[in-house]
């Protein structure tokens, strides 16, 4: 599907067309599976598999169709995304209540609660990753724990802006919608985080700033 077909498809969803949820759905798709898989709890993989999660996702979004229709402000695809956070969330409680959780795994479970908002140990080798070019590979596998500690530094809504929009590649404008903020803080926000992480990379030894993808 093409933009123009995706934007009439989404004008036919919201006059009462369900017929062509499916297609729009297989559209977005592949992208609620990059959120899914960036935000899932570490003790989960394994025992959940994400094509499970994305066909939980769709059923629970073709039974709240009207719900969307009366969200004018939101677009398909953030409503669609925070569906599929919740599905990660409601999964992540039915297979970790029956273990007894320690203070951690409790606080993990928290950070899911809010939103599925919690950061992959992927995130800081995959920012290196958008910040570094490939020959750096050896530096991105041994400077991670620096960029790690450097995210955590940042203002959690700074941190997110950065995952949204390197880790999950969503847009400026998708970014905004998620956070519930403006667009213009949004680019300010995310430019200003990562300015200060560009910083803290190149304050690293052997780090190239000329070497960027």
């Amino acid at each position: 599907m093409d933009e123009s077909q995706i934007e009439q498809g989404i004008k036919e969803l919201r006059q009462g067309n369900d017929s062509v949820f499916a297609d729009l759905y297989s559209f977005y798709r592949p992208r609620l599976e990059r959120s899914l898989q960036m935000r899932m709890d570490a003790r989960l993989r394994g025992r959940i598999d994400v094509d499970d999660l994305l066909q939980d996702c769709y059923l629970a979004a073709a039974k709240r169709l009207q719900h969307f229709r009366s969200s004018v402000e939101v677009s398909l695809f953030v409503w669609l995304r925070s569906i599929s956070m919740q599905t990660l969330v409601d999964a992540g409680r039915h297979h970790l209540q029956a273990k007894k959780r320690d203070a951690a795994a409790e606080k993990s479970l928290d950070a899911n609660r809010r939103g599925a908002n919690g950061t992959s140990s992927q995130v800081p080798g995959e920012l290196i990753g958008q910040l570094t070019s490939p020959s750096a590979v050896a530096m991105r596998a041994e400077r991670a724990q620096q960029l790690e500690a450097s995210l955590a530094r940042l203002p959690e809504i700074d941190r997110e802006i950065l995952i949204l929009r390197h880790i999950e590649e969503l847009s400026n404008n998708e970014s905004a919608e998620i956070l519930g903020i403006h667009k213009a803080a949004s680019t300010n926000r995310y430019r200003r985080a990562l300015r200060r992480l560009k910083e803290t990379l190149e304050a690293l030894p052997d780090f190239d700033p000329n070497q960027r993808t």
